[in-house]
């Protein structure tokens, strides 16, 4: 993974992952009418990301449905924000710095 602010503006850097967090969501497992094993687990993960520029940046994620193909899979979460420039300081995230998802 690449800074997008970075990519941007043409600049080369280091990407670090810092902080994380897990809000825990239900989980609910079946087999469909075709036999398919499916696994939809709503728990949401922030990570907390800088670069060697100064550049901040949080991503919200879930896990995907193990069965290709599954239209849960296509339900939007994926999420990606940039923070201020300047909020970190030589690549560490102030406390706080996750996003409520």
């Amino acid at each position: 993974m690449k800074c997008p602010a970075c990519v941007k503006a043409g600049l080369v850097s280091r990407f670090d992952e810092h902080q994380a967090s897990k809000q825990r969501g239900a989980v609910e497992r079946f087999f469909d009418e075709q036999g398919a094993r499916h696994v939809h687990d709503t728990t949401v993960f922030t990570i907390v990301m800088t670069c060697s520029n100064g550049h901040a940046f949080t991503s919200t994620f879930r896990s995907r449905c193990v069965c290709r193909g599954c239209a849960w899979n296509e339900t939007p979460l994926v999420k990606a924000g940039e923070m201020k420039i300047g909020e970190c300081t030589r690549g560490v995230a102030p406390r706080g710095a996750v996003d409520a998802a």
